[in-house]
């Protein structure tokens, strides 16, 4: 049975004020990974919005462990719940760092089935229009920057985001 991580622990491990904080990020991060620890499904927001705090000591490399940890969530609490819950998430994040957000598409792009992004594009069509903006601007960068990675899959979410 998985331990449920108390993310607001998370949170105080990722301020990295001591060693031990980052020891023991590193050891949620890795306890995720190897299957013995897991977030709620509600935290993948509050995961999100860790990624925009201001903790002068947060290192680059842990906001794509955050991001693995995301998505291992979504994997495990199903992909329709999880890419709502993301989205949410990605509403926050785009106001104040928005290359994440081409970071968590182009994670997305590279992980997941055709199927899975058209689940994801779907759910997003129902977001504000300024933020599908936003996302399209980025996963047009994404195709940009490498066609051949991400033309049919970003595509996909091009298409799909205006039903």
């Amino acid at each position: 049975m998985k331990e449920i991580i108390d993310v607001r622990c998370f949170y105080k491990y990722a301020k990295n004020e001591t060693v031990e904080d980052l020891e023991n990020f590193d050891k949620v991060y890795n306890g995720v990974m190897e299957g013995n620890y897991t977030f709620c499904l509600e935290d993948i927001v509050l995961l999100c919005e860790l990624q925009i705090q201001n903790f002068p000591y947060m290192e680059p490399h842990q906001e794509s462990k955050i991001m693995e940890i995301v998505y291992v969530v979504i994997n495990e609490c199903g992909i329709s719940a999880g890419f709502q819950e993301l989205i949410k998430g990605l509403e926050k994040i785009i106001k104040v760092k928005e290359f994440l957000v081409g970071m968590y598409l182009r994670m997305m792009i590279n992980s997941y089935s055709e199927e899975n992004i058209i689940i994801f594009s779907r759910l997003l069509s129902t977001s504000s229009n300024d933020f599908k903006d936003k996302i399209k601007e980025i996963v047009v960068k994404s195709i940009t920057l490498d066609s051949k990675r991400y033309e049919v899959k970003g595509n996909i979410i091009l298409e799909n985001i205006e039903l």
